[in-house]
């Protein structure tokens, strides 16, 4: 397995494990449901990068790049209509406007107006643009920025306390318009980034578990999407357990991609380091709680 399907499986795993959380808080909570399907949406881009990183033949990639589009096709206005929520920003027309428009590019995924094919580069399977995929664009250089703008503006409105959760979610939004926008780049044929000689990297996957990890803490910390946790001592252990979880997680793929050819990690070993980092953990802060 190698660093992309890594990062893409394990930000699968972690986009699930806090939606079905979120999600489990109150079934009935507008704002949930639309975290929900932000997260579905998650799931759906960072499972097919998963699958596009890996060795398929183009048939299968080229079911799996329409299975992340549908995630892409969905994630913008979701995540918009969840910063307005948050925000305390009342936006029905737009909102619904939004989801109309971008069901509307889903359904065109299946005629191949959307994207007409799969093309294979170094890291792996890209997806081909229709005509519609344009349209597509548009609407996303909108609603980022807009959202971006918006939230920085509100921010400065907000109490003290509503301000720091909007402030945090406004940081992870910047990470993701910025690493999000930067795996559009192969679609549109560019390969090497403008005025370089650098080759096209996918950042998007590993900055979409940083801002599983930011929104996860945000939830926790400073009662983000009306979840109302008190930290006690389960909760603030789960906490530092993500934390260091994290940390050698990109430590360990640091160290498996600069191995020597031929020595480098295999499935077994990298998950092996990782369990016994967190297991690590386990037993020393049962055991010796003070120190953490």
């Amino acid at each position: 397995m190698r660093f992309l399907e890594i990062t893409a499986l394990v930000a699968t795993l972690f986009n699930f494990a806090l939606t079905c959380f979120v999600l489990s808080r109150n079934l009935r909570s507008t704002l949930n449901r639309v975290y929900f399907l932000w997260g579905l949406s998650m799931i759906l881009w960072n499972v097919a990068c998963y699958r596009l990183f890996g060795k398929i033949n183009p048939e299968e990639a080229f079911v799996w790049a329409k299975v992340l589009q549908l995630g892409v096709i969905y994630m913008p206005g979701s995540l918009l209509h969840l910063c307005l929520l948050i925000a305390q920003i009342s936006k029905k027309r737009l909102v619904t406007f939004l989801y109309v428009l971008h069901t509307g590019f889903a359904c065109t995924l299946p005629t191949g107006l959307f994207i007409t094919g799969v093309k294979l580069i170094k890291v792996g399977y890209w997806s081909k643009p229709g005509p519609v995929f344009f349209f597509y664009l548009a609407s996303y250089i909108g609603i980022t920025t807009t959202l971006v703008l918006v939230l920085y503006r509100q921010q400065k409105v907000l109490s003290p306390l509503h301000r720091a959760r909007v402030r945090y979610l406004l940081w992870a939004v910047c990470g993701l318009w910025v690493f999000g926008s930067n795996d559009l780049l192969p679609i549109i044929d560019v390969y090497r980034y403008p005025f370089t000689n650098i080759d096209f990297f996918p950042f998007g996957n590993v900055a979409a578990v940083f801002y599983v990890v930011i929104v996860g803490y945000s939830v926790l910390q400073f009662q983000l999407l009306d979840i109302h946790v008190v930290m006690g001592r389960l909760v603030a252990q789960i906490v530092r357990l993500l934390f260091i979880s994290l940390i050698g997680l990109l430590l360990l793929l640091v160290a498996a991609h600069f191995a020597p050819e031929g020595q480098g990690f295999n499935n077994y070993s990298f998950f092996m380091a990782l369990g016994v980092l967190v297991g690590t953990f386990l037993v020393s802060s049962f055991f010796f709680p003070q120190f953490f």
